[in-house]
């Protein structure tokens, strides 16, 4: 990449950008995969590139893995032996064949039921439970499904970014397309040293940040994360370019899925925000 568009700190700079306040940091840097949580990651061949803010700024979204289970006959019969705490144990199984409870059956054999019940007594109870949906069409009783909600992480976070840049001479455009190019390389793969063509190493790691805008909530700051997505569009206000060929006006799309899911500790630990190291602020004491 040619000396005018990098520092020494390996960061790309477009003059125009970087007189900003308000900008977009974005960072790269080769794949390793630290422990969750590590509040300060190893970073080796780091680079560092500046954009102005995008177009639209997105959600500072989170989501929770839940799904729905039935415990079914499993919740009737913790239910039946919780709820009928004073009642014979030939009630607790007849509430449990009258609920749909299928385990009715197994139950039965257990614990001798009726003083000395045979398989054919608990084939019975378990048709009876069998036959419940048809008398509950006639009844209007419909069995509980004891329906729970099963926690199953945490969603890995996506984020969309279109950003919209007009280079203001042929030397900044020329910048911008060197990085974009850096951009391409490190979003790739590829082929491993020792195996070759057998295996690829991984593509570089990002994160996105928001200068200007640190300790705001509701401004995403983007955790490590695989570039998923680069697009560039260089006439999205028609053919305009400079004299030399290069763009006068750039639309590049880039979208980031995050590696690892958030967990508490990424508020909380040792009070610094994981993914760019900055202290956290606290209200005053008084409005604790």
């Amino acid at each position: 990449m040619p000396d005018d568009s990098t520092t020494a700190s390996g960061s790309v700079v477009i003059k125009s950008i970087m007189s900003h306040k308000y900008k977009t940091r974005i960072e790269s840097y080769e794949y390793r995969r630290e422990r969750p949580g590590k509040a300060s990651p190893t970073v080796r061949n780091q680079n560092i590139v500046f954009f102005p803010l995008p177009i639209q700024m997105p959600d500072d979204h989170y989501s929770a893995n839940v799904k729905d289970f039935d415990l079914a006959e499993i919740g009737t019969t913790i239910d039946t032996f919780r709820d009928f705490g004073g009642s014979t144990l030939s009630e607790k199984i007849g509430a449990v064949a009258l609920t749909g409870g299928l385990a009715a059956a197994a139950l039965s054999k257990l614990t001798g039921f009726a003083s000395g019940a045979t398989d054919k007594a608990a084939a019975v109870i378990g048709a009876g439970a069998a036959a419940l949906p048809f008398l509950g069409a006639y009844q209007g009783v419909a069995r509980n499904p004891h329906t729970a909600l099963l926690f199953d992480g945490m969603g890995l976070r996506q984020f969309n970014f279109t950003f919209r840049i007009a280079p203001r001479n042929e030397e900044e455009s020329i910048q911008l397309n060197n990085t974009i190019r850096m951009l391409k390389l490190r979003m790739h793969p590829s082929y491993n040293n020792t195996l070759n063509s057998y295996a690829l190493d991984y593509p570089f790691l990002f994160t996105v940040n928001f200068s200007g805008f640190e300790n705001v909530e509701g401004v995403p700051t983007v955790a490590p994360s695989f570039m998923t997505n680069l697009s560039v569009n260089n006439a999205t206000q028609g053919n305009v370019f400079f004299k030399n060929g290069m763009p006068a006006i750039v639309d590049v799309q880039m979208s980031f899925k995050e590696i690892d899911m958030k967990t508490r500790e990424f508020w909380t630990g040792d009070n610094r925000n994981l993914a760019t190291g900055a202290e956290l602020q606290r209200p005053p004491a008084g409005e604790r």
